[in-house]
């Protein structure tokens, strides 16, 4: 009876093993973690029934494997059948370890091909290594027989199935988005860290049957073994909780706990009928810090992705718990007699069981991947083992796919399923909700970005316009800065024209002074020769010896006579150059050089006349009244030429007034020539600023169009 209480247990931990790990994958795969969990069983049950008890229990080929009793056949009485019961569940637990390992990603009819050859071959011949005699009494296994020692199966049942996962996770490789690029880990959390933990207690308790049945009789030694089992779980889970805090400062993931608390159940199943509750605190404890340590090992190091932890708290787990017994048991309890033979028998049994359950997972794995049935494809995973293995459908998962249609097509008139009540469907309305709001902000975004559209277009065509008009501006400006500086350039030259004419006004009014001055002493000097000519008239008799004072005489007149036409040249020509303000003064300058050519010619006469003196005396009377005529006759001419004379001076001095004027004038013409491109300079200057800034209100106004533009594409995207 005892027997079936206890396979009712550890039949019991398989409720344990789906909701751990349901609870620790993500939603999407926890249905298919779950019928693994019962499928994994299911052909366990069958296989075992048919195969692999005969193969575990029959009669034994020299140790290494049983080949009678098949189809049940060795089974006839109750006992027998509570024994098989029993047995059943344990190959079930092996194959269901698998499953959390390669959740995610795995082919559920590979699956399915795995936990076949678990309960077919794999976990039979190991087992039959170690517990071949259990049933019949028959010839022990080689293990066995060399006294290796594992009450309830640390390493015959959760070695085996931690091994067969190494290969499995070796082989699948990890799930997407486990490592980034550079090979980092990523946390992917578990949906349901309430479930694992659920998970748990139901394991331990089963764990009251899975150690606790190993004895095949509720004897004394019964309650010891649940106590060290329960002293073992409660130690590996403290110890993992403890170094925890340390190691996450003062957070502590849940996962390391449950997987700490297993690995102390794990760990205690090979010792638990041999070791005193106080060791089984120990083993416990350091299979917790172990699997701890060796966990984030294969996730960092070794760069294995195991989603729960199934390699480490049941593969090194079980080498642990398997170990420990030949270092904390005593003595008289080991088989060998000795810790350390013990201990040497302990470790060649974890060899050869690692290597033979490894290497059977690794062939089979790899060839269920060299057929293309192994892992599902990227799509498939990310869309989840729920929908794409099974078609189940959750609100969760159908919210997700409506989310994922409305990325997809932009149908925002999509709605999510709801269940009432729950907390997805309360999810799921609200999402609903929420896209109600979206959908109209949307349906405002749209009316909103067909004004903005319409505006932008008019600004940028005002923006253009205003630039073509700032262009045309700035053109004017420098038109009308060039007309300026062309103004400015005549305004110079008349300037520097309007100052020499100044100048050359004062200096001819100068030499019109000095002229006078000249025509003055001419004057005098004909007054002179008039008297000279008088009193010649009287003295005809000094003619003679006085003739060549009067040459001398003449040659001076001669010479005034000159500089007087030399005069009379330069004021035409300043006369000239004053233009019609000098008209009347270039007409006094002909009449004085005119008087000047006279005098020359009067000069020329006299002198001949004075040659003709000596010879001609006869004449010489006539000629000295003739002379003293014309000496009166020019005198008269010369006060006639100072008269015009002061009068060109009283012209040229008006002339200087007026160039003064002029020049005052230019003066100003230039000061305000410079002030008006001075303005133009600071118009031009606006000009370019406002051509810059309108060039920036087009571009601005281009950008706006163009982002409407793209958002106009975008909110056209969703269909409203």
């Amino acid at each position: 009876m005892w027997v079936l209480i206890a396979a009712g247990l550890v039949f019991l931990m398989q409720a344990g093993f789906t909701a751990l790990e349901s609870g620790l994958v993500r939603a999407k795969n926890s249905y298919n973690v779950a019928i693994k969990n019962i499928s994994d069983f299911l052909v366990a049950v069958i296989l075992f029934w048919l195969i692999g008890f005969a193969l575990m229990f029959g009669t034994s080929q020299n140790g290494w494997i049983g080949l009678h009793g098949f189809n049940g056949s060795l089974l006839g009485a109750p006992g027998d059948y509570a024994f098989f019961l029993f047995q059943a569940t344990f190959v079930g637990t092996a194959a269901t370890i698998v499953a959390g390992a390669v959740a995610e990603r795995m082919k559920f009819n590979a699956y399915l091909i795995i936990s076949a050859m678990i309960s077919l071959l794999i976990y039979p011949v190991s087992g039959h290594w170690v517990w071949g005699s259990a049933f019949a009494d028959t010839t022990p296994g080689w293990l066995e027989a060399m006294g290796f020692m594992d009450f309830a199966g640390s390493t015959v049942v959760h070695s085996v199935g931690g091994w067969v996962a190494l290969a499995g996770v070796i082989v699948l490789g990890a799930r997407r988005g486990r490592f980034d690029a550079r090979g980092e880990p990523q946390p992917i959390p578990g949906h349901n860290l309430l479930l694992a933990t659920l998970g748990i207690f139901i394991l331990w308790f089963g764990w009251f049957g899975f150690n606790g049945g190993s004895a095949l009789a509720a004897d004394a030694s019964v309650p010891k073994i649940i106590l060290n089992t329960v002293l073992s779980a409660s130690a590996g889970g403290l110890a993992s909780l403890l170094l925890a805090l340390t190691l996450n400062q003062g957070q502590v993931p849940v996962e390391r706990v449950l997987n700490g608390t297993l690995a102390g159940l794990v760990s205690i199943t090979a010792g638990c009928a041999f070791v005193e509750p106080g060791n089984a605190l120990w083993i416990g404890a350091i299979g917790g810090l172990l699997v701890y340590g060796i966990e984030s090992a294969l996730l960092h190091l070794a760069r294995l992705d195991d989603p729960v932890g199934a390699i480490a708290a049941h593969g090194f787990g079980g080498v642990w718990g398997t170990l420990a017994l030949a270092l904390f048991a005593p003595a008289d309890q080991l088989a060998t007699g000795g810790h350390l033979s013990q201990f040497g028998v302990q470790l060649i049994g974890v060899v050869a069981v690692f290597v033979w359950a490894f290497g059977s997972g690794l062939v089979v794995f790899l060839g269920l991947r060299l057929f293309h049935d192994l892992r599902v494809s990227p799509e498939e995973e990310d869309e989840g083992l729920n929908v794409v293995e099974h078609g189940a459908r959750t609100v969760w998962l159908d919210t997700m796919r409506t989310m994922q249609q409305i990325v997809e097509s932009g149908d925002l008139r999509l709605r999510a399923p709801v269940e009432n009540a729950t907390e997805a469907g309360e999810t799921a309305l609200a999402f609903n909700r929420m896209l109600d709001r979206f959908q109209e902000s949307i349906r405002v975004m749209t009316e909103v970005a067909g004004r903005v559209q319409l505006d932008s277009d008019q600004l940028a065509a005002l923006a253009h316009q205003t630039r073509d008009g700032a262009r045309r501006q700035r053109q004017d400006a420098e038109e009308a800065q060039r007309f300026v500086e062309q103004m400015l350039g005549h305004a110079g030259h008349t300037l520097a024209s309007a100052q020499r004419g100044l100048a050359s006004g004062h200096s001819a009014e100068q030499r019109v002074e000095h002229g006078s001055g000249q025509i003055g002493r001419l004057n005098t000097l004909v007054s002179q020769l008039a008297g000279q000519l008088d009193g010649a008239s009287e003295q005809a008799g000094s003619l003679s010896a006085q003739s060549q004072s009067i040459g001398e005489v003449v040659d001076l007149i001669r010479e005034i006579a000159d500089q007087t036409n030399l005069l009379a040249l330069n004021a035409a020509i300043e006369a000239a150059r004053a233009g019609e303000h000098g008209r009347g003064f270039a007409v006094v300058s002909g009449e004085i050089r005119q008087l000047a050519t006279k005098t020359r010619l009067a000069t020329d006469d006299i002198r001949e006349r004075i040659e003709q003196l000596q010879s001609e005396s006869q004449r010489t009377a006539e000629t000295l009244r003739r002379g003293m005529a014309e000496a009166n006759q020019s005198a008269e001419q010369a006060a006639a030429t100072m008269q015009a004379l002061g009068e060109i001076v009283e012209a040229v001095a008006e002339i200087s007034a007026v160039n003064r004027e002029i020049v005052e004038a230019v003066e100003q013409q230039h000061a305000l020539s410079e002030q008006v491109d001075t303005r133009i300079r600071a118009i031009h200057d606006v000009s370019e600023e406002s051509s810059q800034g309108s060039a920036l209100i087009a571009e601005s106004a281009t950008g706006l169009r163009t982002q409407v533009g793209s958002l106009n594409t975008q909110v056209a995207g969703f269909s409203t």
